[in-house]
């Protein structure tokens, strides 16, 4: 049941209890989040909201009154000053073109910094968040907390850890004070993108300042004192302090390539990169005929090479290909590859040198394969299949020679792996078997059916053609190809997104074809912001969530984990039965919190 704190018990929340209010209230915004979304209160005067991102239209500060428009970063419910979770709310309507705002002498009036601020501070065309009692029947909001999102202009607010960054310029200095300059080895964490920086390098990409002080605690890599003397250009450190427009007031530097100042893993020092001078290899082959492809190299440093092939038939299930990786040789080099096409048609398979600096060197060849797809020699043979095409959960009834009455195995393309299917005895004559399975909706892959079970990340089957293949301990068969089509026979499509900014908690509509009537997933870049229904199936809603997990397909076994929304742009796609949407920038303005 709701709960409503009174007008005149506000006067009653002492200043610790409004600061305790600031820190912690934290809206939980997260799942089928357009389920949960609810109306604005109606018929109590005393509801307590959050309005996100109005805009200031004038101070009036004799009356103490803020009028202010918006919002456009969404609202919040909350049941009580004490709550720690405030839930997505339809904004209410203003009584006029703006709300207003009354001041109370307990109102407390923050920076973005979260440091005291008063009410000369504010003016027209500042961003607010505003946390108070709504008068739904005036429209004016009794306001306990308001945040001006604009003011300081630049400051240093938020504690972060970087980590990998690669010194560019080391200290300026032996002693504190000093300054120094590192770039991101993205990420600078656990799936934890870097932080933006102001400065940017040709060739080197952002670049970050970093401060020390005497307060700064510089480690080596085993956390041990360091004289800030031996840090060096090249070396990676980690970074701990209070951070904006691109700089870092360190709080701890650690050196990782650093041992009490003994270098422990040199910088590598960057030198010519390797070259390729001869690759051979055929121009034509026939079906289920072997080529061998020869690649000469050498590396001017005198080092390690290593190669890798990619084929160009890694969409198509491959019994006999080879992982396409060569053992390394050092200095003068030739390293040789096999391969088997067992669909005709023309390839370009693509080699890649790399030295032990990260240096690189490509070539490819092109290479045409005549004939039919044959099945493998003395292996089983598919001779039909029907249907050859459907949705996900189709039934199919593939006919051939040699399956097994248990332990066949089917490909779905190189995208799915389907274990241990019967077949039954045709009556077609000796040798002559049946089996069905089911067209799968995700990819699968072998590991996942071993001990222990591997963590592979599982994605949708997209509409395409497949090429289905049979695998048992007769060997492995011949492919006909599948076309997977959608669910509906109706294409996922984004055709617009509304807004296309805002903050934590804004209400988002995304208007498009093919969303089923539920588990539509909303796709922040790789991240599950979402799951949300459609009615009509040509509409989503949305709230923009506080967090974001991985994109975990059912049954699959994937990393848990649970990453705090930061602002910027993202990549927006919807994902559900009818396949992946094309993708819609959408861009997260702040956490809309407290």
């Amino acid at each position: 049941m709701a709960f409503y704190v009174r007008k005149n018990m506000s006067k009653s929340l002492s200043a610790a209890g409004l600061i305790f209010a600031v820190a912690v209230l934290l809206p939980a915004i997260s799942g089928n989040v357009s389920a949960q979304t609810v109306p604005p209160p109606a018929g109590n005067t005393d509801a307590i909201i959050q309005l996100n991102n109005l805009t200031v239209q004038s101070v009036d500060a004799s009356a103490g009154v803020i009028s202010a428009s918006g919002p456009s970063g969404g609202c919040l419910s909350f049941n009580s000053p004490q709550s720690l979770r405030g839930m997505p709310m339809i904004c209410p309507e203003p009584p006029q073109t703006a709300y207003q705002i009354a001041l109370q002498a307990d109102t407390i009036l923050l920076f973005r910094t979260r440091a005291r601020a008063a009410l000369a501070d504010f003016a027209a065309g500042d961003r607010i968040n505003v946390y108070g009692f709504l008068d739904s029947v005036t429209g004016g909001v009794q306001a306990l907390i308001v945040r001006d999102l604009d003011k300081p202009a630049s400051f240093y607010g938020y504690y972060r850890q970087a980590n990998r960054l690669r010194v560019v310029q080391p200290p300026d200095s032996s002693a504190p004070p000093a300054a120094l300059t590192a770039t991101p080895q993205n990420p600078c964490g656990y799936r934890i993108p870097c932080p933006a920086a102001s400065a940017v390098s040709p060739g080197l990409g952002i670049l970050y300042t970093i401060r020390v002080s005497a307060a700064t605690r510089v480690w080596d890599v085993f956390r041990n004192p360091l004289p800030l003397a031996a840090i060096q250009s090249g070396d990676l450190i980690n970074v701990y302090g209070r951070y904006g427009n691109g700089s870092f007031d360190a709080l701890i530097l650690r050196d990782l390539n650093q041992n009490g100042g003994v270098p422990i893993l040199p910088p590598p020092v960057p030198g010519p990169g390797p070259v390729i001078s001869a690759v051979s290899g055929p121009t034509t082959l026939a079906a289920g005929q072997t080529g061998t492809w020869t690649v000469n190299a050498v590396d001017p440093n005198g080092g390690v090479l290593n190669y890798k092939v990619v084929w160009g038939d890694e969409n198509i299930f491959n019994p006999y290909a080879n992982s396409g990786f060569a053992l390394p040789a050092p200095v003068q080099q030739s390293a040789t590859f096999t391969h088997v096409y067992y669909t005709p048609g023309t390839y370009r398979p693509t080699f890649t040198v790399t030295d032990q600096n990260g240096g690189s060197a490509q070539t490819s060849l092109s290479v045409i394969v005549n004939g039919t797809n044959p099945a493998p020699s003395g292996a089983v043979q598919i001779t039909s299949m029907t249907p050859q095409q459907g949705p996900a959960g189709t039934q199919v009834t593939l006919s051939g020679q040699n399956f097994t009455p248990a332990g066949n195995i089917v490909h779905f393309g190189s995208s799915a792996y389907l274990p241990n299917i019967s077949a039954a005895i045709a009556s077609d004559g000796p040798g002559g078997y049946v089996l069905t399975f089911t067209v799968p909706s995700y990819s699968s892959h072998a590991c996942e059916y071993a001990a222990p079970r591997c963590m592979i990340p599982d994605y949708q089957l997209q509409p395409g053609v497949y090429n289905v293949s049979v695998e048992n301990a007769n060997g492995t068969s011949n492919q006909i190809p599948f076309t997977l089509t959608s669910a509906t026979g109706q294409a996922l499509q984004i055709n617009s997104i509304q807004p296309q900014s805002g903050a934590v908690g804004a209400i988002v509509t995304i208007n498009g074809s093919g969303f089923t009537s539920s588990g539509n997933r909303v796709i922040f870049g790789r991240y599950l912001a979402a799951t949300a229904d459609s009615g009509d199936g040509s509409t989503l809603t949305f709230a923009v969530p506080s967090g974001m997990g991985a994109n975990c397909q059912p049954n699959q076994a994937c990393p848990m984990y649970f990453l705090q929304t930061p602002p910027g742009t993202y990549a927006v796609h919807v994902e559900n039965a009818n396949g992946s949407s094309n993708s819609m920038s959408f861009t997260v303005t702040s956490s809309g919190i407290y």
